[in-house]
């Protein structure tokens, strides 16, 4: 390995690579959960929300399926747990101070805090099945998921659905090593980039040009929801089809990441996990102040500033080091934990 390699692979002991990857990733979570918002006044929005959900959540599931290792599954169970009833209980109280009449049902929620829950869940999943063979296990997760759609009692209890729908790609991810994907990408640049260039191309004009055709799938990509009368049909197909876009789409975004160091995007994506904490919770402060819903169906200048808002909300909160203190705090905590 020469020194150019080295200087791309790892930056103070981390690899700058995935830090860029993760700083793209969250901070279009939060404009697709912004452009959720607006799916009912929009085309647009429904388009923005079809294109990013493809692939977004998978390609940082998929990272934390290759970070996987089960000495510190226990610690990490214990760290994912602590984060996802904190965040419950925060968004159940700001919920209530901003006038929502909602119900906290601890096992049953529709909410964004099943990020930490399922990925806890995948952790346990893979300790206890360890001996397992994982190409004989991603096979039969596979076959799975394509086919649990047609249960219409898997759905947010114990966020069920997700889990299962997402233990693919973060089991995929465990058959990788981070430096293997990022060698690969480097030696084959002149041929991934542009590939990955074409499939993006394709499916932003999916999104945008053949949004009738598409938006019924919008359902499987988010993982939650049984099949929809308009694929029940063929639902198993439809499964694989989005698993092969999220795959074309995840990967074709991968390849088109900056792998050096880039100053501020490499350093921020260290904290990727502050945004996901809180940005859901300023968003719901801001609009009960601001009534920020309002700006994107009053103007195309609101438009701009309610599509610009997400962008700086990220930001602010890799940024501000107060945000860290919370997720800082549970990680302090659950280090001491050994198995």
């Amino acid at each position: 390995m020469n020194a150019v390699d080295a200087s791309v692979k790892k930056t103070r002991g981390r690899m700058a690579f995935w830090d860029n990857i993760k700083f793209l990733m969250i901070i279009l979570m939060v404009i697709g959960h912004f452009s959720d918002e607006q799916v009912r006044n929009s085309d647009i929005c429904k388009s923005i929300y079809l294109f990013l959900y493809a692939f977004h959540m998978p390609v940082m599931i998929f990272i934390s399926g290759m970070f996987y290792k089960r000495e510190y599954a226990f610690r990490k169970i214990a760290f994912y747990l602590t984060c996802w009833i904190s965040l419950r209980g925060a968004l159940y109280l700001v919920e209530r101070l901003t006038g929502k009449d909602t119900e906290f049902i601890l096992f049953t929620d529709q909410g964004i805090a099943w990020f930490f829950f399922a990925l806890a869940a995948f952790l346990l999943v893979l300790f206890l099945c360890a001996k397992v063979n994982k190409i004989f296990l991603l096979i039969a997760s596979l076959v799975l998921a394509c086919f649990a759609g047609y249960d219409q009692s898997i759905g947010d209890f114990l966020y069920l659905s997700r889990i299962i729908i997402f233990f693919p790609v973060f089991l995929l991810g465990t058959l990788f090593k981070p430096e293997q994907v990022q060698d690969f990408m480097m030696q084959k640049k002149k041929i991934i980039i542009p590939v990955g260039i074409i499939l993006l191309l394709i499916w932003f004009s999916l999104c945008f040009f053949k949004l009738d055709s598409f938006y019924i799938y919008r359902h499987l990509f988010t993982g939650r929801n049984p099949f929809s009368k308009d694929v029940i049909s063929y639902g198993p197909l439809a499964r694989f089809m989005c698993y092969v876009i999220t795959f074309l789409t995840g990967f074709s975004v991968i390849s088109l990441i900056p792998k050096k160091r880039i100053r501020i995007v490499s350093e921020f994506g260290k904290y990727t996990i502050n945004v996901y904490f809180w940005h859901w919770i300023i968003f719901m402060i801001l609009d009960k102040i601001f009534l920020i819903k309002d700006l994107y169906t009053q103007s195309a200048f609101g438009r701009i500033v309610f599509f610009t808002l997400p962008v700086l909300i990220g930001i602010l909160i890799m940024w501000i080091k107060l945000f860290d203190q919370p997720v800082k705090l549970i990680r302090k905590i659950t280090d001491k934990i050994r198995f």
